[in-house]
């Protein structure tokens, strides 16, 4: 049944199939594509003789296999056009002709934007295909006036985008080559210069202006600094003006859902417009004047918004039931939706690996499947506590969907969702409508002001009600860790236990049961590893130092005087691995002084500390060393900050077969470092160019 009514669902299935192949074993290999045009093409000719030359009741299982393995080829093959192997840029320091392909983003130091740059000689001709950058552009007057489509001349050297050097850190350069963006690029002022706007896509160019002309509007409405940033991410999709804080409050309040332009604002732009063309009603063909008119203003309103993956899928399932109700089509909404996805994914395969893109079908597919069971468990009589339900069954249904993912992606749970999102939701409806009528009658005297002090008015109120959760007790639950094979085991779970539950099979128990099992016995496993680690992990943060000593689920954080303050300029460093390994820190100490008290497994005597049974010698510059009789062996050296002895001496005093510098020791010691681990072949490893280094730690 559920396979006859949506067959979006099979093509859906075997698509992504082929671009999972292609983006995990097929495009890691010497193929060339013209097999896989030729399996495509196989495919969907096998596909078109079972149909016509065998019979379709006898065969129908050929035939299901044929029709996805044509998707499935399709799969490979879209993603492998999508992608682009670019070499290295042949000048060291070259002059580049480049066009902004995406709208800039503002960051605290620098203005981003993606670059499509072409290599260029001094009679300046273009040389060899188009580079993809990542532009990282000195933040001044001059560049914030940069937009969509504006070419420059670059001056500079592009650089491929580094490998994550921490473990577990966040996958900067996947990240951009799934945007096909392969190299990045620091430029300075002097570096650019303007050469006019030939944009690649008009559309889009008028799209992202009229952007910034609305946001300019919103600022000269009189909101402050934090009501402006919070009405531009929630009317507009652009979050580049919220502070770390603000954006942490919402995290908190499980209400950043409201700050992504999605489905509910899609809802509403087509709920606003649906009932003020309400006189097209009348005839067949006002009802299509009407339609159109209704498509046109949701996609105008999705590329003003920057077309996330998120307003995408709004968008597509807006207009396919816009379309719907002029025909007979049956209207199933989880179809609708699998179908959107499958669209998304013909024009761009990539997006099934960005965020934004599980969290958003996740969300949704929750709400489909499991709001109606959630919100009929109870009955209430009374008005006001029905349409509350109603909410908390919305927030659950959606929770419910997406934590597995965003628990796996962000390590954290929100527990005061169901309490806020009860005034999130009114509150975001009102900012919208709101929005929406002070842009529109922003040109009339006096009735734009008083618009303007109701949107701030809103705001202000979400910004408060946002806030407070942080001084709940328990406002969230931070160092959650879900591998992607226990994210599998819980979506099976939730699937099988509402089963179980709504629908009576008792046949399902067991499963349900089974999963419940494994599920405890991998966290038991997990957590019987986690207490059983020992040793240390020097990082790699740029000019800082910090090493971490690890017991069981304790910790300690060895930092300079600069982290040791304040952690949180590196938390987002440390925190992924922090919740794979459990790890609780202690305190942020700037000396190992206390270690030997605290830890049974360190011991600490000056600069040398044993730890899991090997010898170390910290050397930081802050302990002076005399000559000795004899050399102490030691299995490890860690350099940190301006040692004060020169890399010569050091083999006088200690015998060791391994040598480590982190990101805090100047380039010019590194150096010297490094040719004495070289001409007395001793291991050397620096934390800039080989990333973190662990003991005892996996």
């Amino acid at each position: 049944m559920f396979w006859s009514k949506r067959p979006a669902f099979r093509i859906l299935i075997w698509y992504i199939a082929g671009i999972l192949t292609w983006n995990y074993f097929v495009g890691h290999l010497d193929l060339t594509p013209l097999l896989i045009w030729m399996g495509t093409g196989l495919s969907f000719f096998t596909y078109i003789i079972v149909i016509i030359g065998l019979n379709r009741h006898a065969f129908r299982w050929l035939t299901g296999l044929t029709f996805g393995l044509l998707f499935f080829f399709l799969g490979i093959l879209v993603s492998s056009l999508q992608l682009s192997n670019q070499e290295n840029p042949t000048s060291e320091n070259g002059v580049y002709l480049a066009r902004l392909v995406s709208d800039p983003g503002i960051g605290e130091n620098v203005i981003t934007a993606a670059l499509e740059a072409y290599v260029v000689d001094s009679s300046m001709k273009t040389e060899q295909s188009p580079l993809h950058i990542q532009g990282y552009f000195e933040k001044c007057s001059r560049t914030a006036e940069l937009r969509y489509g504006d070419l420059i001349t670059v001056k500079g050297s592009p650089v491929s985008v580094a490998s994550p050097l921490n473990p577990e850190e966040f996958d900067y350069r996947n990240f951009l080559a799934m945007k096909n963006i392969h190299f990045s690029m620091y430029i300075d002022n002097s570096s650019w210069e303007s050469l006019g706007v030939d944009p690649p896509n008009r559309w889009l160019a008028w799209a992202y202006q009229t952007r910034w002309k609305l946001l300019s509007l919103l600022k000269s409405s009189g909101l402050n600094k934090e009501e402006f940033a919070v009405a531009a991410a929630i009317l507009l999709g652009n979050d580049d003006f919220m502070d770390a804080t603000l954006r942490q409050n919402f995290v908190y309040a499980g209400a950043m859902h409201i700050l992504c332009v999605s489905g509910l604002h899609v809802g509403i732009i087509f709920i606003i417009f649906n009932f003020l063309l309400g006189f097209l009603n009348k005839s067949g063909r006002l009802r299509i004047l009407k339609a159109f008119i209704l498509i046109m203003l949701v996609w105008i309103y999705a590329s003003i918004t920057g077309l996330s993956p998120s307003v995408l899928r709004a968008g597509l399932m807006v207009s396919i039931f816009i379309l719907s109700q002029l025909t007979s089509w049956h209207k199933d909404n989880l179809n609708t939706l699998i179908s959107s996805a499958v669209i998304i994914l013909l024009f761009n395969p990539l997006l099934l690996f960005h965020i934004g893109f599980q969290l958003s079908y996740a969300a949704v597919t929750g709400i489909l499947l499991l709001y109606q069971p959630i919100y009929h468990w109870v009955y209430f009589k009374n008005k006001a506590a029905d349409i509350i339900w109603s909410i908390t069954a919305l927030s659950l249904s959606a929770q419910l969907a997406t934590f597995p993912l965003a628990v796996y992606y962000f390590h954290f749970f929100p527990t005061w969702f169901w309490l806020t999102n009860l005034f999130t939701y009114p509150l975001s409806f009102a900012i919208l409508t709101g929005g929406m009528a002070f842009i529109v009658f922003s040109w009339v005297p006096y009735l734009s002001q008083i618009l303007a002090w109701c949107l701030a008015g809103l705001v202000y109120l979400l910004n408060y009600v946002v806030e407070l959760v942080k001084f709940l007790p328990f406002p969230g639950i931070t160092n959650l860790y879900l591998p992607f094979f226990e994210v599998v085991l819980v979506y099976l779970l939730i699937a099988i236990l509402f089963g179980f539950i709504l629908q009576n099979k008792w046949r399902l128990l067991l499963p349900t049961l089974l999963l419940t099992a494994l599920l405890l016995l991998t966290e038991t496993i997990q957590h019987w590893r986690h207490l059983e680690q020992q040793g240390l992990i020097v990082y790699q943060i740029r000019k800082h130092s910090v090493i971490q000593f690890v017991e069981g689920t304790q910790s300690h954080i060895l930092a300079d005087s600069v982290l040791a303050r304040d952690l949180s300029a590196v938390s987002f460093t440390l925190q992924s691995s922090q919740a794979k390994w459990g790890l609780n820190p202690t305190g942020v100490k700037t000396d190992t002084s206390s270690f030997g008290r605290e830890q049974t497994c360190f011991y600490q005597d000056g600069p040398f500390i044993l730890v899991d049974n090997r010898r170390i010698m910290l050397l930081d510059g802050k302990t002076n060393f005399v000559p000795l009789s004899g050399r102490l062996p030691v299995d490890l050296v860690i350099v940190t900050g301006n040692p004060r002895i020169k890399p010569e001496n050091l083999l006088k005093i200690v015998q060791t077969d391994t040598l480590v510098t982190d990101g805090s020791v100047p380039r010019y010691w590194k150096e010297q470092f490094s040719e004495l681990a070289k001409n007395e072949d001793i291991r050397y490893i620096d934390t800039s160019t080989d990333g973190a280094f662990m003991v005892g730690i996996k």
